[in-house]
């Protein structure tokens, strides 16, 4: 008694039994199941389910694909030109913080500008709780001095001493001095 072959419905093909069908020609492999998922998501449910394919509408689909127009392509000049335009725009978007807000205390912020030991007291009060040791505040003075005379210096201080806090707000106190 012979075994009779399981009969294909191309309205309601599995992925395996597409690829199958597809790959059996002369060509050989032609689609691969990755392309073949992509197909299925760029198509949604034009052609299937999500799981069976509809061969006839599939081959529509992909016919009315191959019609649509094709962009431009656009040389390596204008690509770049385009996502330097991008990226200012992404760049201005994320700068973009006004209004600024005004200044509460303007005493208080005339005083902060002249001494970084009470700009990161006053403003900074949760990392700067500590007493300063004498380390603390010869690197605070060379600090005030670069910041407001120029110049250049290098500190070492033991770890857990407050260095990258120093050193992050400073940048904070420079910014706090130009704008103000």
């Amino acid at each position: 008694m012979a075994m009779a072959k399981p009969q294909v419905d191309p309205a309601k093909l599995t992925q395996s039994e597409l690829l199958q069908l597809v790959n059996a020609t002369p060509l050989g492999v032609v689609l691969t199941r990755s392309r073949l998922r992509r197909q299925m998501d760029a198509g949604a449910f034009r052609f299937g389910d999500g799981t069976h394919v509809h061969l006839v509408r599939y081959v529509r689909w992909l016919v009315g694909e191959l019609d649509k127009p094709r962009a431009a392509k656009v040389d390596y000049v204008e690509a770049k030109r385009r996502q330097a335009e991008r990226n200012r725009a992404a760049t201005k978007a994320a700068q973009d913080i006004y209004p600024v807000p005004e200044i509460e205390d303007y005493d208080r912020r005339c005083a902060c500008r002249q001494s970084f030991q009470l700009f990161c007291m006053t403003y900074f009060p949760r990392f700067f709780w500590r007493p300063w040791s004498d380390d603390h505040l010869r690197v605070i003075a060379k600090i005030e001095k670069a910041v407001l005379e120029g110049g250049l210096f290098a500190f070492a201080m033991p770890r857990g001493s407050g260095k990258t806090s120093l050193e992050h707000f400073t940048l904070e106190c420079i910014h706090m001095i130009r704008t103000s």
